[in-house]
């Protein structure tokens, strides 16, 4: 605008130089305006250094310590390696294809010996019956108990795990607060 240029000349030039980064119309508009205004029309868009650092260094060091801990979350990574939320989160998804998955519950995880044994049970309790009918049940003898946590299970938001794209999330057994009861 200095040099008497007019805006198409200066747009083509921008266009040409910066590319698909180039400044919109509004925005060469507004800096035309402010020169032949006479005020200052350098650059006042602000730098964060932080948004660059997608380099192989960080992308390695982010994809060890995802090693390391499956279920780090973004902001322990953030604060760890002195990246912003945004830069994390696109080296996850795009540069190392991850996604974070929830554990999925089922019933119960038994071994093959604990589910034989589970069938061994049935099959004896359901004999008990069928010899001495339920009359058997009536020896059990209960109290006024109170029930005590000793466990409390993690969550399902506890349970996620940074996986590949595609690939099946964990398993988990359906565990509730243990409780036992106890004489008081």
């Amino acid at each position: 605008a200095r040099a008497g240029k007019t805006f198409q000349e200066i747009k083509e030039k921008v266009d040409c130089v910066y590319g698909d980064q180039a400044l919109k119309k509004t925005a060469i508009y507004d800096i035309i305006r402010k020169v032949k205004a006479g005020k200052k029309a350098d650059d006042q868009r602000k730098f964060n250094p932080k948004k660059t650092k997608q380099t192989d260094e960080n992308i390695e060091a982010v994809a060890a310590a995802i090693e390391a801990n499956r279920r780090i979350t973004l902001s322990e990574l953030t604060s760890m390696h002195d990246l912003s939320e945004g830069t994390i989160f696109s080296i996850i998804h795009k540069d190392l294809g991850l996604v974070k998955k929830s554990a999925r519950w089922v019933p119960k995880l038994l071994s093959p010996e604990q589910k034989l044994e589970r069938i061994r049970c049935s099959q004896q309790l359901v004999n008990m019956t069928q010899k001495k009918s339920l009359a058997f049940l009536d020896k059990i003898v209960t109290m006024n108990e109170t029930a005590v946590s000793f466990h409390t299970p993690e969550t399902k938001n506890q349970s996620k795990q940074w996986l590949p794209k595609g690939a099946p999330g964990p398993l988990k057994a359906r565990v509730l607060a243990s409780r036992k009861r106890q004489m008081l």
